[in-house]
């Protein structure tokens, strides 16, 4: 039996949009996806390249940094108000769509096992 773990909108998750369901709409759209694509490879494991998650966890930052101004308002994604600029919990937007359809199609991203 194999065992998978995805986080499903979870830090840095994207998702397309900030409607909750629209987002976890997406990202079981994305499991399915992932979980062919594992079976078509005959792979039990799937990770990313860290150069690539760094890539975007950098990108992710940029954007956190660049809506700082938005930061008024209070919840658990910024800390309470209190975390630092750059440290975002929550990553919405299409710009993750960009990156999600750029690593379907080449598959760079991943190392299947």
């Amino acid at each position: 039996m194999n065992e998978h773990l995805f986080i499903v909108t979870g830090p840095q998750g994207g998702g397309g949009s900030f409607n909750i369901t629209d987002v976890i709409y997406t990202h079981g759209d994305y499991l399915i996806w992932m979980m062919q694509t594992m079976r078509e490879r005959d792979a039990s494991v799937v990770d990313v390249r860290k150069e690539l998650e760094d890539k975007y966890a950098e990108h992710c930052s940029d954007a956190d940094i660049a809506t700082a101004p938005l930061g008024d308002c209070i919840s658990y994604y910024n800390g309470e108000g209190k975390a630092a600029s750059g440290s975002l919990a929550y990553y919405g937007g299409r710009q993750w769509d960009k990156y999600r359809i750029e690593a379907q199609s080449s598959l760079e991203p991943y190392v299947f096992e």
